[in-house]
């Protein structure tokens, strides 16, 4: 099964499965950009040498490590989905259904993906163990990934949704698009 209804929210939750290749595209595009963009011109300004942060990590490894927490930074906060979530129909959206706090992402992006690197990937393994299919960084960023086509958004500050023809929808009951001004 592609994807599975999370009875408690209502909304359609993507299998394992999806959310790792909808990963997988995301590294490949980050690897993309710093292989095209970002090598190259380190390589043209003589950069190449140089040694950061007690002399450790160059300045590559750097810009590589900056680059992947900008990226889901700030795709996840400004579209709620990287470019892997869009090819498969997927949006990270906050537990409560409200749109994504500026925090949310922060701590989603940032704080739980440094904790989840520093334990060797290990935690996005709760994804294969819980209903929702939460990883660590979806705890900490009280976030949730759901099926996109699950829903539609039809009026811009109500949060009212407009379901599809989905054999296992449920129908959506959300706050999700309102603005808290």
């Amino acid at each position: 099964m592609m994807y599975e209804v999370n009875e408690a929210n209502k909304y359609l939750v993507p299998d394992t499965l999806i959310r790792f290749l909808a990963y997988a595209i995301d590294i490949l595009v980050i690897w993309s950009i710093k292989h095209i963009a970002i090598i190259p011109v380190i390589h043209m300004l003589k950069l190449d040498s140089i040694r950061v942060i007690f002399d450790t990590f160059s300045i590559a490894t750097m810009s590589s490590v900056v680059l992947y927490f900008v990226y889901f930074f700030f795709m996840t906060y400004l579209f709620s989905q990287t470019f892997g979530k869009t090819i498969f129909g997927l949006k990270v959206m906050s537990q409560n259904g409200n749109k994504l706090t500026i925090g949310q992402v922060f701590f989603r992006e940032i704080i739980g993906r440094i904790i989840s690197k520093q334990l060797f990937n290990l935690p996005y393994l709760m994804i294969l163990f819980n209903e929702k299919r939460l990883g660590l960084h979806d705890y900490i960023g009280d976030t949730l990934v759901v099926n996109e086509k699950s829903y539609s958004y039809n009026e811009v500050n109500t949060g009212n949704y407009e379901t599809h023809n989905h054999p296992e929808q449920m129908e959506v009951e959300s706050n999700y698009g309102k603005h808290n001004f």
